[in-house]
This record gives C-alpha cells, sequence and structure tokens, in this order.
C-alpha cells in the first residue's frame, strides 16, 4: 500500500490521542509497551509517527486502559484536550509534564517531525569529492 498525506493526517491524530491520553492518566510510554508486549522504544515510534499502530494493537490499549477507542479515532486532539481540561485535572505522575502547554508543545513536535518519519525521508548528506577530482 503506498503511503498519502491522508494516512499521514489519520496516523498524526491516532498518535496525539494517543500521547494525551497516556500523559493525562500519568501513564509513561513503558506501561503502555507492556500491554502490547513490546519495548517502549517500538511504542514510542508509534507517538512519533515512526511506526504505525494495528487495529488490534490500538482496541487491546483501549480495553485495557478503559479509554474510548472513538475518541482516540475520531476526536481532533485539541479539541479533547481543551475538554478536558475545562473539567478535570490531569493525573499526576512522576516525571510526566502533563500541563496544557507541555501537551501543545508535543502534539507540535509530532506536526513538525511526523511527515519526514512517515515517508522515511533522511536528511540529505553534502557530498564530498573524491580524492584526486
Amino acid at each position: 500500500m503506498r503511503k498519502n498525506n491522508k494516512q499521514l493526517k489519520i496516523l498524526k491524530q491516532i498518535a496525539k490521542q494517543l500521547l494525551l491520553h497516556r500523559v493525562w492518566n500519568g501513564k509513561n510510554q513503558e506501561s503502555i509497551a507492556n500491554i502490547l508486549g513490546v519495548s517502549f522504544q517500538q511504542y514510542q515510534k508509534v507517538e512519533k509517527c515512526e511506526n504505525r499502530i494495528y487495529a488490534h494493537q490500538l482496541m487491546e490499549i483501549c480495553q485495557h486502559e478503559k479509554w474510548d477507542i472513538d475518541v482516540i479515532a475520531n476526536a481532533d486532539p485539541m479539541i479533547t484536550l481543551d475538554e478536558w481540561s475545562k473539567v478535570s485535572k490531569p493525573v499526576q505522575a512522576s516525571g510526566i509534564d502533563s500541563s496544557y502547554s507541555n501537551i501543545v508543545n508535543k502534539f507540535n513536535k509530532i506536526d513538525n517531525n511526523a511527515y519526514c518519519n512517515f515517508y522515511r525521508i533522511k536528511k540529505v548528506e553534502t557530498i564530498l569529492p573524491m580524492k584526486g577530482d
């Protein structure tokens, strides 16, 4: 299957929602990775849009954590964050900054890096002339 911008948009939405749900609920990447039976680095790549998450994995996380899969799959992450911030406070967990501004910064980072990660675009290196040229 060819990659396209529609898929990238969906991938970013899911990554942002997973990040939001995880941070808001005081979970670290390792705890979510454990649900899936993968390393935290593998799960971390999902939140960076480097790797895709399979439907069954998303369902597994949502069932285990009792998260609404419809929100993760269909809702705008900024709207979710705005709504949540009006009605509740995030769970405070050691080492996790769950402030509104930190989450928005992470969303922006996903947006800034997702295109290159999704299409596997690497930084172009300068080609040096060969000896004797």
